[in-house]
Parts: C-alpha cells; sequence; structure tokens
C-alpha cells in the first residue's frame, strides 16, 4: 500500500509540472464569482511528507477553462498557489510543504473570462511526519584503519536508500561520507581512518522521493592501535664481517613480522634493509669494524606497523688487529733482522711482507706466514746483496682479520764486486 502511495505521488508531481503555471503563493484577492460555473467536487487527498496530492471529478462544462487552488497553513490567510491552465484536469500535487504540518485548501473553477466559480468546501489536510529512524544500529570496533557498521533494514517499503554521516569528537559538525543503494543493504565500512581514533556515526534512511528520516542513533567505535614499538634490541658488536640483531617479541601480536631499518648515521635516515618473520637478523658487512645503527618494528596481521623506537641500538662488525710497530731492522751476518711489537693481545700470528725494488718501475713482492715470534730473520735463498729491501708487518687474529700494514723499512747489503 505505501508503495503504490508513493507511486502515485510521483504520478502526481509529473502532473503539477506539466499542467500547471506555477507562480508562487499570491495574497488572496476577492475574485468575480460567477454562480453558474460547476465547482470541484468528492476532492480526495493523499498525504506525503513534503508534498499533498489531490484529486477531483471531472468537470464536463465545457465553459470551463481550468482551476485555481488556494491554501492556508493552520488558521492562516488563504493564498493562490497555483493556476490549472486544463479544464480536462482531476489531479494536483502541492509541493515542498513543512513535515507534519496542517494545511487548508479550496479550489475552484475558471473561464475565459476571468471569473471563478463558487470555491469547494475547505480541505484541511496534514502532511506525514519524517520517516521514523532505523531502529537498530550497532557497530565493530578495533579495526585496522575501519569502521564497520550493521543496523537492521528500515521496516518502510518506500526507502530506497541510506545516508551514513561522520564526526570525530570533539568536532561537533557532522559529514556525510557514504551512501548505501538498497533498503535491505544494512551494511558500511568507513575505510582510510586514522589508528586508534574514536569516531561517531549515524543513518538516515531515504524514501524514494528524497525525503530524509530522522537520524539514528549515534555510534561510537574506535580504530585499532598500532603494535607496541620494539625497544629491546641487542647488537653484536665483535662478529668478523657481520652483525647479529636480537629482540623480543611484543606481546599480544599475533602473526606478526618485522621490518628491519639500518642507517650509518644514529639519527638517520634509516632506509629498509629486510622483512623477517624470526625475532633476529644477520648482516653481512665487508668493512671491519663498520657500526650501523638499527631499528626495528613489528607488522600484525592486519598490516598495521609499530612506530620505530626514539633511539637506535648499534651495531659494529669486529675491527682490525691493531698494526704491530717496527722496533729494530738491520742486517746481522748479511742476514735481514726485523724485530716488531704489538699491543693487540689478541693476535694469532703475524705476516711479513718483503718487496724488492729491482727496477723504477719494477718490484718483487714475497709474503711469510703464519709467524709466530716477533723476530724475523730473512734467510732465504731469494735475498740477495746489493738490492734495497722493503719490510713491513701485519697482525692477524683468530678469525682471520688481517690488520693494517705497519710503515715500511729499507734494508740492503751491499756487497763489492770482485775485481777480474
Amino acid at each position: 500500500m505505501k508503495k503504490l502511495i508513493a507511486v502515485i505521488l510521483l504520478a502526481l508531481l509529473a502532473i503539477a509540472i506539466t499542467g500547471c503555471n506555477t507562480g508562487g503563493p499570491k495574497a488572496f484577492v476577492e475574485p468575480k464569482i460567477d454562480q453558474n460555473l460547476s465547482t470541484p467536487k468528492n476532492i480526495m487527498t493523499l498525504s506525503g511528507v513534503t508534498s499533498i496530492g489531490f484529486e477531483w471529478d471531472r468537470v464536463t462544462d465545457h465553459n470551463i477553462e481550468g482551476f485555481v487552488v488556494y491554501r492556508s497553513e493552520g488558521d492562516g490567510k488563504l493564498f493562490l498557489i497555483n493556476k490549472i491552465t486544463s479544464r480536462f484536469a482531476t489531479h494536483y500535487a502541492d509541493l515542498n510543504l513543512k513535515p507534519n504540518q496542517e494545511y487548508n485548501y479550496r479550489i475552484s473553477t475558471y473561464d475565459a473570462r476571468g471569473f471563478e466559480s463558487e470555491p469547494s468546501k475547505t480541505v484541511t489536510v496534514k502532511t506525514a511526519d519524517f520517516p521514523e529512524p532505523i531502529s537498530y544500529i550497532d557497530k565493530v570496533e578495533n579495526l585496522p584503519r575501519m569502521a564497520k557498521l550493521v543496523f537492521r533494514p528500515h521496516a518502510n517499503p518506500s526507502i530506497d536508500s541510506y545516508v551514513v554521516e561522520r564526526r570525530t569528537p570533539p568536532d561537533d559538525v557532522w559529514k556525510e561520507v557514504g551512501a548505501i543503494k538498497g533498503r535491505l543493504n544494512a551494511e558500511f565500512i568507513d575505510t582510510g581512518l586514522e589508528d586508534s581514533k574514536s569516531y561517531e556515526y549515524r543513518v538516515f534512511a531515504i524514501t524514494f522521493d528524497g525525503v530524509k528520516s530522522h537520524p539514528s542513533e549515534v555510534a561510537s567505535t574506535v580504530t585499532k592501535s598500532l603494535p607496541s614499538k620494539i625497544v629491546d634490541v641487542e647488537a653484536s658488536k665483535n662478529l668478523p664481517k657481520k652483525i647479529k640483531l636480537a629482540w623480543l617479541a611484543p606481546k599480544n601480536v599475533k602473526g606478526a613480522a618485522y621490518n628491519v631499518y639500518a642507517s650509518d648515521f644514529q639519527d638517520g635516515p634509516f632506509s629498509l634493509k629486510a622483512t623477517v618473520s624470526e625475532t633476529q637478523y644477520e648482516e653481512a658487512v665487508d668493512e671491519d669494524g663498520k657500526a650501523v645503527y638499527y631499528k626495528i618494528t613489528v607488522i600484525d596481521k592486519d598490516k598495521l606497523e609499530s612506530k620505530m623506537a626514539e633511539k637506535a641500538v648499534q651495531g659494529v662488525s669486529k675491527p682490525k688487529p691493531l698494526t704491530p710497530t717496527i722496533t729494530k731492522a738491520e742486517i746481522v751476518d748479511a742476514v735481514p733482522v726485523v724485530e716488531f711489537s704489538s699491543r693487540d693481545v689478541n693476535v694469532a700470528e703475524f705476516k711479513i711482507t718483503r718487496v724488492k725494488i729491482i727496477g723504477l718501475f719494477t718490484k718483487e713482492t714475497v709474503h711469510f706466514t703464519g709467524l709466530k715470534e716477533r723476530v724475523f730473520r730473512d734467510t732465504s735463498d731469494s735475498f740477495v746483496p746489493n738490492f734495497e729491501y722493503q719490510y713491513s708487518v701485519t697482525a692477524i687474529d683468530n678469525d682471520g682479520l688481517e690488520s693494517v700494514p705497519s710503515e715500511k723499512v729499507s734494508l740492503m747489503h751491499k756487497v763489492e764486486e770482485k775485481s777480474k
């Protein structure tokens, strides 16, 4: 029945637009009356929220040119609101009225001279109130950067759609954030929201002719918070060619992954190094004694990533051994002897590098490795007199890391050639 009423009102609207001369309400002026003109009879009405439809018996008087409609609001004065320019009309719709308001109407006919018939009896009609609000609304909380509303479909079959409004406390301004087509579609998901923030929603039902219901109750919800920061991170400082990180998994974070960010500077900028599923990470470092700063974030099952800790943790690859110092270098009994010292207690062995200077652009290099003593005697057959030899020493630790070479010392065993 209600759907039929809506259809009738739409039909009346079409007639009102196509068959009427709309000039807006005009103050009542006493018309010239011809009592011989026919008066509209059996006037029936149908009320909407902002409109009232009229229907009357067809007038067969050929002297009639059309109809004149008068209206007053409550006990107010009558105004001429429309002139219908067809004697065949039997319907009229008065539009843009106030909801839940009483109006009085009179309708008369008029002829070509401008005379009017006796007006009809006063017809008192009241517009309908706004549709009732939807009867139930609820929300789903703790969603990642979104809010979900569910509500009971409106019982009135004349409802065509819904409008959703949102406000963000303490802001008191409501903003339309969505429209839902179809009376039975009773769900709305609002996306692109901020983390851990409160939002309030209300829903309006909209009829087929665009009338908005009273608002629903307000549904308040809070979006999901970001995971807690990762703050307890340990970083190695003495592993050769690498740095290891380890941290504790945060509580109540399911399906977690971790982003490892790194920088050469304590204050950043930090760039993403890796995403891992375990609470540890190992990075290869080519440079000995290299310091790297790290921050770790956690990503939960909803892809929300925690904020970085304010302070970065420093990891350092194992440094090179300390460079030895050559303390003495001389030729003893035609044998080069090089003595050196080292302040590094973790040295496993030493390496002597000998460079033979043959010419301006020609050199010959030999390495003596695995040395445990700190005195080196060059008794090799490759050592020959009358050439300059340069010696340097490096320290090597248990992990094979080699120090920077010491400063070079030069030795030469001069032997005069016998004359033939």
